[in-house]
């Protein structure tokens, strides 16, 4: 194996000091210079160790060029770091575009918020814990959304709805594939009938859109999947000046810092971010701690209802 950053910057025919702004992701450094070095280093099989990381944990998240941090992303972020430094360990957060300069050494494991899982990540050589996804190669937390949705169709159902509509989130991943199915099979089980009119994509249509259109529907509750978006339902609702419950029920995800101060306070289902983030923090101290044990770790947390006034009974 080659352990020299002059063998790199040699091959990829940039000077050494280059080949180390790559390696410790200096924003400055243009793609096909970048690109350059990295393939070098893959032909090499060269992998820079970095004292800097040796007590330390990645946390990659969605991005480009500029990152844009959600209230979930930030609660997250901040309750998995927090964690680690009372565990005595350090945190970076990276974003996803930056998969291709990740080597064996960058981190002591990789907590992956993003739903982007590559070949590359799983062969970097290091654990990775999905965080609200699942891949069979490797471990994961995810709180059962299946079970979430549950809950708000339950607790709409026992307060005598039977029109219940269905805003979605971010598609194509597995929490939306499980929450739609919590939604279509807990509806089945009390023999209401699937209405294709009544399920909205916030993603696709944006979401005041989506709520104006399933308003014409007359639907007496809604159920707003997708943590940090009440507050926009609540506006959709004055613009079209409607009143929560009034005019329509309205159960949405957990956002801790606004959903309880809106008017009226939002019925949600909570992932208990706390314990959420404690419990990946720990897992990742728990595998880097016990590396001999290979098997794959999956751990399903549940959420919990709390109970507000933006439902009704009717």
């Amino acid at each position: 194996m080659s352990n020299k950053i002059a063998d790199v910057a040699k091959s990829a025919g940039v000077s050494p000091a280059t080949v180390s702004r790559v390696f410790n992701r200096h924003p400055y450094v243009k793609n096909k210079i970048r690109d350059a070095v990295v393939a070098a280093a893959r032909k090499l099989n060269y992998a820079p160790k970095s004292s800097r990381t040796q007590n330390g944990f990645g946390i990659m998240i969605r991005g480009d060029k500029y990152l844009t941090l959600a209230t979930y992303d930030t609660q997250m972020i901040t309750g998995i770091s927090r964690s680690f430094f009372e565990h005595g360990y350090n945190a970076e957060i990276i974003s996803d575009q930056q998969v291709s300069l990740l080597h064996s050494n960058s981190f002591l494991a990789l907590i992956i918020l993003s739903i982007t899982v590559d070949e590359h990540l799983l062969n970097l050589g290091i654990p990775l814990i999905l965080v609200n996804n699942l891949h069979q190669d490797t471990h994961s937390v995810v709180t059962d959304h299946f079970q979430g949705i549950e809950l708000a169709v339950e607790h709409l159902i026992g307060c005598g709805h039977r029109s219940i509509a269905y805003i979605s989130g971010v598609s194509h991943s597995w929490g939306y594939m499980e929450r739609l199915r919590g939604y279509r099979e807990t509806l089945a089980k009390h023999n209401i009938e699937y209405n294709n009119n009544l399920h909205a994509d916030a993603e696709k249509d944006g979401l005041i859109e989506a709520t104006v259109r399933l308003m014409k529907k007359r639907p007496t509750a809604i159920i707003l999947s997708g943590e940090g978006r009440a507050q926009h339902l609540s506006h959709a609702m004055y613009l079209l000046d409607k009143k929560i419950p009034d005019d329509v029920s309205v159960v949405t995800f957990e956002d801790a810092d606004i959903s309880k101060y809106l008017t009226p306070p939002h019925t949600t289902i909570s992932q208990n971010i706390p314990n959420f983030t404690k419990t990946v923090a720990e897992l990742a101290i728990d595998i880097v701690n016990n590396s001999k044990d290979r098997s794959i770790r999956h751990i399903v947390l549940d959420n919990d209802f709390i109970l507000r006034e933006s439902t009704k009974k009717i």
